[in-house]
């Protein structure tokens, strides 16, 4: 009887992956699909690539990327009318899902101007807008929004994981100013694996909008805040992007879906003329049936859009905070906010207040040192401010209103705080560091703070050189660093736990010895003489969206293979230095292999 159920199951076995095999052929099957387009029929998301000049020939540096959302795999042939002399086309093969397709051009421009093509794939179309030059065109004259510091009205549209290939729709917005029309290239360098560019034609002159988009062969090498400087028309600006640790995306749906959403909840404050920031967030209930990555994102209403990208590590119903990108919104009355996040849609207001006069105030200290000034946390050149890198001041209000105070970039640094003073009086003003902070300047760095009322007092911070008190370890491609912040001392038998971390990350490495005094040699997570290692590392605490354990203590599956080395111990200095590695299990018990670990630290 045995033997004919596992006869039975090896025959089904065959037919079910003959099936699936079957499946993945298209054996020359049709796809049938959509092309990705906004209500307005436009293709959307679409990058157009390339400088489209009258009479020149079309090269492979000119194309357009388009996306079909694919019901059955197959065959696909995608192409476009022909429209001013040359068109667009491109065959091939696609699964089912979501596909960026690449249209290649045929012919040349014969005139100058907009050239809007439609674009068929299956029963679908939508549309999309080249502006052809001039063959005499020459040179954009203008300067990127901004430089030389943030890049103005920055915006960041699509999703970034590690590991993960960025897609058509990865790009970035910012302004430019065109003071001559003419052909432009905006470039950014490789940072992270990853890279940004824009080419083509500014046909006005003005303040406008310019789309950079990142290259479709890059893939983010690590999670965690990451600087960009485009440099285009002589001049550079700056803008972060926040990369989210790679995984297997969750499966959760957004809370009151397909309508109103639930557990909403709004900080910061939301008015006409008055620039939002990171303290601008909406809260949101999600509820979660398969862990994993995730990210989502609002519609822009009023300049203003939120965002949010992560990881869950919990089943179930929680919420998370989506925040606002750095703008300054226009408009005043009710705007209505379309959250989009795995394929879940729903819907929350945000009031905008109409403009208010701003408010008068001075900084205690001006003009001179300000007064009292309190510089909160860390400050080492290479070492990313966070939120512990705060700067306490103090305002003396005179008429209450709208306020923004912003210190100039000092040594890789700057700090601002907005807000709203509702009375007159003095009040304590606490200054944040900006995304993208990182001291580049060892010893005293003097900063200006100015606000409404121009500039004022200064503050000095002090910052020390690199450290080499740090760890390191790896995990595939993935490499994690921070600095020890020290050693705390067990009692008999004796313990060392060596800690570190920056920001909401938090390392520990525990060394153990039963047997003695802790001292150079080897400690292991298996140890039968004694000498035990275990390790945790926490990224994104006191919400962990990675955590990694290892405890001699805990029993199977929990149980690892960690060991770790003491190389030499300095008892006249208190330095102690040596490696890790070997394996530990994630918060899922997922097993997961440490390579290359590292420490130094004081104790």
């Amino acid at each position: 009887m045995r033997i004919f159920k596992q006869l039975v199951f090896v025959i089904l076995t065959v037919i079910a992956f003959g099936g699936c095999q079957k499946e993945l052929n298209f054996d020359g099957a049709v796809s049938v699909g959509t092309l990705k387009s906004a209500v307005t029929g436009d293709c959307n998301p679409i990058t157009v690539n390339g400088i489209f000049r009258v009479d020149s020939v079309l090269t492979n540096e000119n194309y357009v990327d388009v996306q079909i959302n694919v019901s059955f795999g197959g065959t696909f042939e995608v192409k476009s009318d022909t429209v001013n002399g040359f068109s667009f086309y491109k065959v091939g093969s696609v699964p089912i899902g979501l596909s960026t397709v690449r249209l290649y051009p045929s012919g040349k421009p014969v005139a100058a101007g907009p050239t809007t093509f439609t674009v068929m794939y299956d029963s679908t179309v939508c549309t999309f807008t080249i502006n052809v030059i001039a063959n005499t065109a020459g040179g954009a004259v203008y300067s990127l929004g901004g430089s030389p510091g943030n890049c103005s009205s920055f915006n960041v549209f699509g999703t970034y994981n590690a590991g993960t290939a960025l897609n058509a729709g990865d790009s970035v917005t910012f302004t430019v100013n065109v003071t001559t029309p003419g052909t432009y290239s905006i470039a950014t360098g490789i940072v992270n694996g990853m890279t940004f560019a824009a080419s083509g034609v500014f046909i006005n002159t003005g303040i406008q909008q310019v789309i950079l988009y990142g290259a479709l062969t890059s893939t983010p090498a690590n999670s965690g805040i990451f600087s960009f400087s485009p440099t285009g028309g002589g001049t550079t600006c700056s803008f972060s992007i926040t990369v989210s640790p790679g995984g297997t995306p969750a499966v959760y749906v957004l809370g009151g879906s397909p309508t109103n959403c639930t557990g909403v909840a709004l900080t910061g404050t939301y008015m006409a003329g008055f620039a939002t920031s990171a303290s601008n967030t909406a809260k949101v209930d999600v509820t979660v049936t398969t862990i994993g990555s995730y990210s989502m994102s609002t519609t822009t209403q009023n300049g203003v859009k939120f965002s949010a990208a992560g990881t869950f590590t919990l089943a179930g119903t929680q919420q998370v905070i989506l925040t606002a990108n750095t703008v300054t919104p226009t408009g005043s009355g009710t705007f209505n906010y379309i959250i989009t996040g795995a394929s879940s849609t729903c819907t929350f207001p945000v009031t905008f207040a109409a403009a208010a006069p701003p408010a008068v105030f001075t900084l205690t200290g001006d003009p001179g040192v300000c007064n009292p000034a309190s510089v909160n946390g860390t400050y080492t050149v290479g070492t990313a401010l966070n939120a512990t890198n705060t700067i306490d001041l103090e305002a003396t209000v005179t008429t209450a209103g709208p306020y923004s105070i912003t210190t100039n970039t000092v040594g890789g640094m700057k700090f601002i705080k907005t807000g709203v003073f509702s009375s007159t009086g003095t009040f304590p003003v606490t200054l944040t560091a900006t995304a993208g902070s990182n001291p580049t300047t060892p010893g005293v760095n003097t900063l200006t703070p100015t606000g409404n009322s121009g500039s004022m007092c200064t503050f000095d911070i002090n910052v020390t050189g690199p450290s080499d008190r740090i760890y390191t370890f790896d995990i595939g491609s993935t490499h994690y660093t921070g600095p020890c912040s020290g050693v705390l001392l067990g009692s008999v038998p004796d313990q060392m736990d060596i800690t570190g971390g920056s920001g909401t990350n938090i390392f520990s490495l525990t060394l153990n010895n039963a047997i003695g005094l802790i001292s150079t040699g080897a400690y292991s997570g298996t140890s039968t003489a004694g000498k035990y290692a275990s390790f945790q590392y926490l990224e994104g605490f006191p919400t962990p969206t990675f955590q990694l354990v290892g405890d001699p203590a805990l029993p199977v599956p929990f149980t690892t293979n960690l060991s770790a080395t003491v190389t030499s111990i300095d008892m006249i200095n208190g330095i102690i230095i040596g490696t890790f590695s070997g394996t530990v299990r994630d918060a899922s018990l997922n097993l997961i292999t440490i390579t290359n670990g590292t420490f130094k630290a004081d104790f």
